[in-house]
C-alpha cells in the first residue's frame, strides 16, 4: 500500500514539484509518485479486472510521468489530467482491444 504524500510536499503544487524533481530532489518525485499512485490504481481498475495487469499499467503511467517530467514542467494544470493518457496507450490494452 502507498504512503500518502510528504508532509513537507503536501501543500506543494504539482508544478513545483516538477521543477523540483528536475532540480534532482527525490524526495519530490516520490511526492509526485505517492500523490498519483492511489488515484491511478482506483481509475485503471475500474477498467480491468487483472490486479496484476493494474498494477504494471500504473508503472507504464509513473514511467511516462518521469519521462515526460521537462514537459510538464510549464504546466501545471495539464499534471492533473496527465495520468489517464498513457493508460490507453498501454501495450497489455492495445493488444486487448480494450483501449
Amino acid at each position: 500500500m502507498r504512503k500518502q504524500p510528504r508532509d513537507s510536499y503536501l501543500d506543494t503544487s504539482d508544478g513545483t514539484l516538477v521543477q523540483l524533481s528536475l532540480a534532482g530532489d527525490h524526495e519530490a518525485l516520490e511526492s509526485l509518485v505517492e500523490r498519483y499512485h492511489a488515484p491511478l490504481v482506483d481509475y485503471i481498475s475500474r477498467r480491468c479486472m487483472d490486479e496484476s495487469l493494474v498494477q504494471d499499467i500504473v508503472q507504464h503511467v509513473l514511467l511516462q510521468l518521469y519521462v515526460s517530467l521537462k514537459i510538464l514542467q510549464a504546466q501545471d494544470a495539464l499534471i492533473r489530467s496527465f495520468p489517464t493518457a498513457p493508460f490507453a496507450t498501454h501495450p497489455a490494452l492495445l493488444a486487448s482491444g480494450r483501449a
